[in-house]
Parts: C-alpha cells; structure tokens; sequence
C-alpha cells in the first residue's frame, strides 16, 4: 500500500510536470501571425495573395497565410457567396514557422440568403493602399448590415495580444465596425473610415485599426465579429486580413478605454474605471456622452467651443479615475489618441504665455498629473494645484479651418503651480517647444489627422513622442528636448527643485482637455487612450511563456494601489 501511495504521488508529480511541460509547448510560439482573406473555388479568379510587411513593422518577415473560403463565382470571376465554415488548424508565423494558433472563418448559417461573401476588386484600384495592394484588393464581407465572425484559438490566455485589423474597400459603402472580444474585455469597438479617396499607403483609421492588450478568454480564444460601420445603401462590412501580434512587452495594463459605451464615466468594455468629465467656463460645449459624431465613423468624446455664444478661455477636460504610483526600472507608457481637429475661428492677439504657440487659436492638453491631492476635488482642472508634466498642443489657423499648423510645448510643474500660465511665476517650467508641421483639419466625412500622443514615465525620466496615421512623426524641436529626467528641473524665478519623487508619492492620474484660446475657437474628438506598464523581463521567462504571468501575479501584489 505505500508503495502504491508513492507511486501515485509520483505519477501525479509527472502528471502535473508532463501537463506543464505540454502547456509550456504550447505557449513558446510568440511573435506575428498574418492573415489575408481572399475569394476561393470558382470564384476566386481576381484574388491575388498578399506578401509583404502589414501596419505592424516586422522586417524580413512578409508570410502571409492565405484564407480563402470556396466562393460560388456570382461575382464572376472576382468572388461570391459561401455557405461553409473555414478551418486552420495551424497557421504559420510571419516567418513561416507552424505555430498552435487555429483559425475558424465562420459562414452566416443563413446563407441563403447569402450574408456573407468574398469578393476581389482590380489591382488598379486607385483607392486602396498601394503599397499593400494585394492585402487591400480582396475580403470576405459582411452583406446588408448582418454581423459575422471569425474566432482565433490556441493562444496563451496568460498573454497579451495586439490585433491590426484591415478593413478597407474600394466604393465608400464598403466600411467595417470590428468588435473583439477576449476574457478582459466584452467588446472593443472600432471602425474603419472606408475609402478615403486618392492614392495612399496604409493608413490607420482608414485602411486598418488597432485593439491593444487583449487577453484570449481561459480557452486561448479571442472573437473579432464584423459588421457594417454606418454605411448607406447596400452597406457592406468588409474585412481584409489581420496581424496579430504577442506582446512580450506588457506587464500591466492600466487603462484602455476605446470612448464607445455611451460616457466617459465608466468603461466596461475595456480596462480602467473610466473618467471624471468637467467643463471650466460655460462657453464650452461638449458631448460628455460618447458616440460617432460627424459623418466619418468617429467615436469618442467630443469637446467643441463654439463661434456663435462661445467665451474666451472656454476649458473641458477628463481625468481618469485610476492612479498608479510609480516604481523604479517599471515604465507607464502612455497613449493617447485623437481626431476631427477643426479650427472655427481664428484669433488674431499673440500670447506669449504659450510658449510655441503664441498665435495658436485651439489647445489639446494631455498630462500625468500628481495625485497628491483628490482627483475629483479639483474643481478646476485648469488651475489645476498638483504638479505634473504636461504636453500642450497648439492649432492655429492657416489660410482656412481646414489648413492648420501644428506646434506644442511640454511643461513641469511643482506643486506650487501658478493660477496663470507664464513662467514669472513659481513652478513652472518648459521643457522644450516643437513644431509638428501643417496639418489638414477636417473636411466633410473626414478624419482630418489621426494623432497619436506618446508619454512614457518612470522614476527616472520621461519622453514625448508622435505618431499619425501614416506612421511615426519626428517633431521640429524649437527648445529644449523631448526626453529627459526629474531633477534640475528648474523654475525660473524661485529656483525650486522639481521632484518626481516629491510630486507622484502618492501616484499619479491621467488628464486630457481642450480649449479655445482667447477669440480662437475649436473642436476635436477624444479618440481613446491606452496605459501600460513595462518591466525588464529575464529572457527565459519570456521563452516559455511564463513572464506575463509571473509579473502579473507579483503586480497584484506590490504596485496596485
């Protein structure tokens, strides 16, 4: 009997290592899956098979696996309608190595009447993006507003994923709205603008969009369903291919908030309490609820200061609800996006309070900004009495709404911050000013520019940087620098030492707010904002598969507040 006793303690030990050792296998692969949907079978005569590099730079790696469900050649020769799920079992990695993720293309089960289909445009199609031709030319679509899926499976439920999806067509009835969903998140809506009308490379918001820091449900599953994005007539969702990227990077995310359930002041379908919404000056007009707004499929929230019954100095702003403190060798990466910037009116004082942007006519502020006092005790965000660093960004009026320059400054504070905005005053002090060039503003159904506004932070520094939808943007520096660390920061009059470890002991809540400076009048779109933390991760943790989990375990423990 003991020997049975033992050796069912031993057999249990190599069972459970065995399993381990199985799970472990089965995590190693991390890195880049790419997809391309095409028309296959009778009507798969125009599909072409993309290779190349996606959105998600990936250099010497162009492998594509190529998904084509057997379509029927209605749309002869170019696609048609299927009726039967599509199955991968394996799909290779972008360099081709077999990989355990699975992929299932689901057919509409109601077809007929034949809600889902793929189809392949021309080559010479004006509209797509050209140096992703044959990724853009074909898709499988989503027919007269029905919603359809596609799940991804065997992926490591303790790991963060990334998703570029494509979903671009060439008639501007062809849009999609992509909704993932994964064990941290019920859905992350997100929507593709549709042709955009000329000849371009890939651009995000247009031809692609991106979910951030998914998490597969404990199964190793995520779902993406697609469907139309607020399209007229016979309103097609189209879906391309996607890139799906593992993010060895993550440790924890802190905030991921896409503005799409209805306000900023909870957030369900992403990550993060959600944010304290205020108006400083009654001149400002905003949506506080979030939404499309526009004819472009734009969600977020919207802040406006109107020409007509609009006042000087107008102010609204969010600030998140969570905080974190910050921790030495752990970096918060910070992301913030938005669009649908229009100049209204155009001011014509100068005010050297804004330094690099005197003239400007419309501010878009974003901040990490000291927790020392409450959050929502700050009734004017504005003046606000924490220390913190802050970009500002400065739109001013060219030759009409629509052609604007674009320019900023980055800022420290202390504690002490003014009640003005001017440097002879304590606890203020820049650090550089930059321009960003001349930017197009919206125009009709359009985006105008997509900007995405990086802020990276740790006890030993911090570092600005740029992105549109075309890729990274190196800005002109003026003064100063975009990166640099806490100490010698100094105010100009006083002398006062700025300290990081000062300002953020008791942690550190995000700001975002937009304002119309003095007869200048603007509006702009809250896009979404994404938060992370990073730490150095030993190779071999990363190797199996066990760091995010590991990390994320002793996160919980020691740096959540």
């Amino acid at each position: 009997m003991q020997t049975l006793r033992k050796y069912r303690k031993c057999w249990g030990i190599k069972a459970a290592v065995g399993l381990l050792a199985a799970q472990i296998a089965t995590w190693a692969w991390a890195g880049v899956i790419n997809v391309d949907f095409q028309p296959g079978g009778d009507g798969g005569g125009q599909a072409a098979s993309y290779t190349g590099q996606g959105a998600y730079p990936d250099p010497g790696n162009n492998t594509w696996n190529i998904v084509a469900p057997a379509t029927n050649q209605v749309f002869s020769p170019s696609g048609g309608y299927y009726n039967s799920n599509v199955v991968v079992s394996s799909l290779v990695d972008s360099s081709g190595a077999a990989t355990p993720v699975g992929l299932t293309v689901y057919a509409d089960p109601n077809t007929p009447p034949n809600n889902t289909g793929a189809y392949a445009t021309y080559s010479t199609a004006p509209d797509l993006a050209q140096n992703a031709i044959n990724l853009a030319r074909d898709y499988i679509i989503a027919f007269n507003s029905t919603t359809q899926r596609i799940e991804i499976s065997g992926l490591n439920p303790n790991a963060w994923y990334d998703l570029y999806l494509y979903g671009s067509g060439d008639v501007p009835i062809r849009r999609t709205l992509f909704e993932i969903t994964g064990a941290n998140l019920t859905s992350q809506n997100l929507r593709t603008r549709g042709v955009p009308g000329g000849t371009h490379n890939l651009q995000k918001g247009n031809d692609y969009v991106v979910a951030n820091a998914i998490r597969p449900t404990p199964g190793g599953m995520i779902t993406v369903h697609y469907t139309t994005a607020g399209n007229s007539g016979n309103a097609e969702g189209v879906f391309n291919g996607f890139q799906l990227v593992q993010r060895t990077d993550i440790y924890q995310v802190l905030i991921s908030d896409q503005f799409d359930e209805g306000g900023p002041a909870s957030n369900p379908s992403g990550i993060g309490s959600g944010f304290e919404y205020k108006v400083i000056n009654s001149g400002i007009h905003s949506s506080s609820g979030e939404g499309l707004h526009g004819t472009a499929p734009a969600e977020g929230v919207l802040i406006y200061d109107p020409v007509s019954g609009g006042a000087n100095w107008a102010f609204a702003g969010l600030s998140s609800k969570d905080i974190w403190k910050p921790v030495p060798a752990v970096t918060a990466h910070v992301r913030w996006t938005h669009q649908r910037v229009y100049v209204d009116a155009d001011q014509s004082a100068s005010y050297p309070q804004f330094p690099g942007g005197e003239e400007s006519d419309f501010r878009i502020q974003y901040g990490l900004v000291s927790a020392n006092r409450p959050v929502t005790g700050n009734n004017d965000l504005y003046n606000n009495t924490s220390g913190g660093l802050y970009v500002n960004l400065f739109y001013e009026w060219e030759t009409s709404a629509t052609n604007l320059t674009l320019t900023g400054n980055i800022r420290a504070t202390t504690k002490n911050k003014p009640a003005g905005d001017t440097e002879d005053l304590a606890g203020l002090v820049t650090l550089a000013t930059f321009r960003l060039g001349d930017v197009a503003g919206i125009t009709g159904g359009d985006f105008g520019q997509i900007l995405d506004v990086m802020i990276d932070a740790d006890t030993n520094g911090w570092r600005v940087s740029f992105a549109d939808q075309n890729g990274p943007i190196t800005p002109t520096v003026l003064s100063g620098s975009l990166s640099g660390g806490w100490t010698n920061l100094q105010s100009v009059i006083d002398g006062e030492t700025i300290s990081f470890t000062d300002e953020f002991l008791n942690g550190v809540f995000l700001f975002a707010g937009a304002q119309g400076l003095g007869a200048g009048r603007g509006s702009m779109v809250f896009d979404s904002v994404f938060v992370y933390m990073s730490v150095p991760e030993p190779t071999t943790w990363t190797l199996f598969g066990l760091g995010s989990l590991l990390l994320v375990g002793i996160g919980r423990w020691r740096f959540r507040r």
